[in-house]
């Protein structure tokens, strides 16, 4: 946990800072980021359809499952980035991903790429299908 001043940058307070902690939260914000960029591209755009993937569906299935999805459907990207944002929907995550770099792991691979680009060097967003957790871990700076 880190403290810091936004103006300055001085660390106030500093506690395990270099634990690594789940932060699902804050893989969501970083693919609404990642979506936002590529509509801005022109790569997708926010009212497009989504086909739900496979992936989403097993995640839908697990105990992290949030909402019920059938592969192959098509629901509104709109609805899946609600979903993804307001209850933390990792099938939303996954599908979004898939439309967005054509796999979850490509897009993975972006959003860790950006994170450098960013400066969160110590955050590894992943996405582990198998445990169907849309999770990044990280320590200081990202706190």
């Amino acid at each position: 946990m880190i403290l810091g001043d936004a103006d300055t940058g001085e660390i106030l307070f500093s506690r395990d800072s270099r634990r690594h902690l789940p932060i699902a939260s804050l893989s969501k914000l970083m693919s609404y980021l990642l979506l936002c960029e590529a509509a801005e591209r022109g790569e997708i755009s926010f009212s497009d359809e989504v086909t739900i993937t496979a992936e989403s569906e097993l995640i839908s299935r697990s105990a992290d499952g949030m909402i019920a999805m059938t592969a192959g459907s098509s629901v509104p990207m709109q609805e899946l980035i609600e979903a993804m944002l307001l209850a933390s929907s990792n099938e939303a995550a996954a599908s979004l991903a898939a439309h967005t770099a054509g796999s979850t792991e490509a897009f993975v691979e972006r959003m860790n790429a950006r994170a450098q680009e960013l400066g969160l060097y110590t955050s590894r967003p992943s996405c582990r299908t198998r445990c169907a957790r849309w999770t990044c871990s990280g320590s200081a700076p990202i706190c």
